[in-house]
């Protein structure tokens, strides 16, 4: 149980209310416990009769999955678009997977717990959507309620350096210090992140993070001070990437906007099929290939073109902004790491929030260039992020020890420097 607000972690800034356009309902899979079952099962809904209609699928163990009528959307959808549930018996009847979308609530091991909001609901990020700092009710009412359906969340800092979850709360401050200030541009806030987590990663440095306390935050702040004119520097003189890292980075690219590996589908498909989406892969790391045969809903756009027209575009004042607050969002509630994220460490996860964001400036700049816009606008950017956010956290491609190693390599200053030039500075 939270004891009080300071405990619970979100970024204030990020918008998200429902505006009943029902994507929730037809194309997520909602799963249900059994005593939200028994509790719809005593209600009396027009065109449903529960003793001879499946609404519920069971899943495993206390679940089940909300069954979908033969247009595929929820059976407890009316003809208007709204929840029958909702309308008849009240929002406190439906179950917790429906109330809380688009919100994410984790519970932490140390009584914490974090915020953030899922991008596939087209409401999140929105300009006058309804601030998550005006929503500290009703979060606080649906994590009381998920005392009694959700596990602990527990990370550590790294594999070599197991660091538990309250010292990690204090690296956690420092870094998210270092990226709040919005005075600083954000590529040069990120490449200081980039260094700090990379010389912390040091075998000498574990001790300092081991024994990380109140004083972590002020360090890591007068350091950045310090460092602030040699990190512009570096940025503006970034050598232009290697060969190696633009395939890389190319073939992190495939893994963020892949509709056939979240939550592990291709274990469904046929080898051919799976042979045959590895060799686009490969042809688009490589520079050529078609980001649309990987996901029918991406432009026709090469490998090549990532390097070549993303790079020229103007970044509009207001995607700059929404990138931003995705990375802030994601920082604030820290989830990259724990059981929520593949269970990734906090080395590895920030690693990756670090690449996440010169991904989601080259997928946007891909849909820009594929329409002929000399401006990556909100818009691009805002469907980029969709792909971003859904990969983050579903995509088994992020599984892989060999895009860990990918992601360590490119987000590594040397690299990084010129990652950000490329497509964030």
């Amino acid at each position: 149980m939270v004891e009080n607000d300071e405990n619970i972690h979100f970024y204030r800034g990020l918008t998200a209310s429902c505006s009943n356009c029902g994507n929730c309902c037809s194309e997520l899979t909602v799963t249900a416990m059994s005593a939200e079952i028994k509790k719809i099962e005593r209600s009396k809904y027009p065109g449903i009769d529960f003793k001879i209609q499946q609404c519920f699928k069971h899943l495993k163990g206390d679940f089940s999955v909300i069954a979908k009528n033969d247009a595929g959307k929820c059976v407890f959808m009316d003809d208007s678009g709204l929840c029958t549930v909702h309308r008849i018996s009240g929002v406190k009847l439906k179950p917790l997977a429906c109330r809380m979308f688009p919100l994410v609530i984790h519970r932490w091991a140390d009584g914490h717990v974090s915020v953030d909001a899922r991008y596939l609901c087209p409401s999140v990020g929105m300009p006058g959507g309804i601030p998550l700092s005006e929503q500290t009710g009703e979060i606080r009412e649906l994590t009381r309620l998920l005392d009694n359906y959700e596990k602990e969340a527990k990370a550590i800092y790294s594999v070599p350096n197991p660091v538990r979850l309250d010292r990690i709360r204090f690296v956690h401050r420092a870094y998210q210090a270092l990226l709040a200030d919005k005075n600083i541009p954000l590529a040069s806030r990120l490449y200081t992140l980039s260094v700090v987590q990379d010389f912390h990663a040091r075998k000498d440095m574990f001790p300092v993070i081991r024994n990380a306390g109140a004083g972590f935050e002020h360090e890591a702040l007068d350091f950045q001070r310090k460092i602030l004119n040699v990190v512009e520097d570096t940025l503006n003189n970034a050598s232009r990437l290697p060969a190696s890292a633009r395939i890389d980075f190319r073939n992190l690219l495939t893994g963020f906007v892949r509709d056939d590996i979240v939550q592990n589908s291709t274990h469904s498909q046929s080898l051919s099929k799976r042979f045959k989406t590895a060799w686009e892969v490969l042809r688009f790391g490589l520079g050529g290939g078609d980001l649309n045969k990987l996901n029918s809903s991406c432009p026709a756009t090469s490998g090549t073109d990532c390097f070549a027209k993303v790079p020229v575009l103007e970044v509009s004042q207001d995607a700059a902004s929404a990138c931003e607050d995705f990375l802030m969002s994601r920082m604030c509630s820290m989830h990259f790491c724990g059981r929520y994220s593949h269970h990734l460490t906090y080395e590895q996860g920030l690693r990756q929030l670090l690449i996440a964001v010169p991904a989601a400036y080259a997928i946007a700049g891909l849909f820009a260039a594929a329409k002929g816009d000399k401006l990556l606008s909100f818009k691009h950017m805002r469907r980029a992020l969709t792909y971003v956010d859904t990969a983050f956290s579903l995509s088994a491609y992020f599984k892989l020890g060999v895009t860990h190693k990918r992601i360590s390599r490119l987000a590594a200053p040397r690299l990084y420097a010129g990652l950000l030039k490329t497509f964030v500075n």
